[in-house]
């Protein structure tokens, strides 16, 4: 039987075409694959950039004012005798802290914005008294850990007489803006790059360290993520260095935590 010789070259030209598109196909996808997962790097890499910058802007704000009224926004004693358009509770009580309690941390924003030491307006009646990110869902607060603290409250999701890796102070915090969870908001490989760039890249020692999140729906803080060891960051076994990060987790259960012993 005679073989149809432009049949057979036909159906192996029909056979290389298939294995040529089968490859630009493959490529295709990788390189689909590749730009998402650059754009992801992209988007990860501008949120901690975002996260280190509005530090900044808010650590310098603090210490402007505190060169300025030899006080800290939310515990100046005498906040009214330089705005009289302020209530008498905007008034601390001037003991150095930033005590939640007493209602100090949400005039930290009040003080901030009638001393016009930021260079934009917070908006109060919308952001509610915190200090907004632009990283979505998350705000800044500034509050203090302290000896003279009443009960866990709202204000910071910390509990009274807690120090933190042995520390106590005013500190900047980064945290999810609902005020009844306190969820950490960042995994820990984001966490430890902000570390890295502002301070020593330690999670439980430095100027910069990392807590886990409180949870609301469990009345307890996060069992896993962001650190290693147990507890959040407050048990008296986790002195100052011996946590680190866990980045073998990627739950964001990371509160970043940045000191402000510079201003006392």
């Amino acid at each position: 039987m005679a073989i149809n010789q432009n049949n057979f070259r036909t159906a192996s030209m029909k056979k290389g075409f298939t294995l040529v598109e089968l490859a630009i196909v493959i490529i295709i996808v990788g390189l689909i694959i590749g730009g998402i997962l650059a754009g992801q790097n992209l988007l990860n890499n501008a949120e901690r950039q975002k996260v280190v910058k509005e530090f900044q802007k808010y650590n310098n704000a603090m210490s402007s004012f505190k060169q300025q009224y030899n006080a800290l926004p939310g515990d100046m004693a005498n906040a009214t005798t330089y705005w009289t358009g302020l209530d008498s509770w905007h008034n601390g009580d001037g003991d150095g802290y930033i005590e939640g309690f007493d209602g100090e941390c949400l005039y930290v924003p009040v003080l901030l914005n009638t001393s016009e030491l930021l260079n934009e307006k917070i908006n109060l009646s919308t952001g509610g008294y915190v200090l907004p990110s632009k990283i979505k869902g998350t705000r800044f607060f500034v509050c203090s850990t302290s000896a003279d603290w009443d009960t866990e409250n709202g204000y910071s999701g910390i509990a009274s007489g807690y120090s933190i890796y042995d520390k106590t102070g005013n500190y900047l915090s980064l945290a999810p803006f609902e005020s009844s969870d306190y969820n950490g908001p960042l995994a820990a490989e984001t966490a430890i790059y902000i570390d890295q760039k502002i301070d020593d890249g330690k999670a439980s020692s430095g100027n910069m360290v990392a807590i886990r999140g409180f949870n609301s729906s469990v009345a307890g803080y996060q069992a896993s993520g962001c650190i290693t060891g147990s507890g959040a960051g407050f048990a008296a076994s986790n002195t100052e260095g011996t946590i680190s990060y866990d980045l073998s987790s990627k739950v964001r259960a990371c509160r970043l935590i940045f000191w402000l012993h510079h201003l006392d």
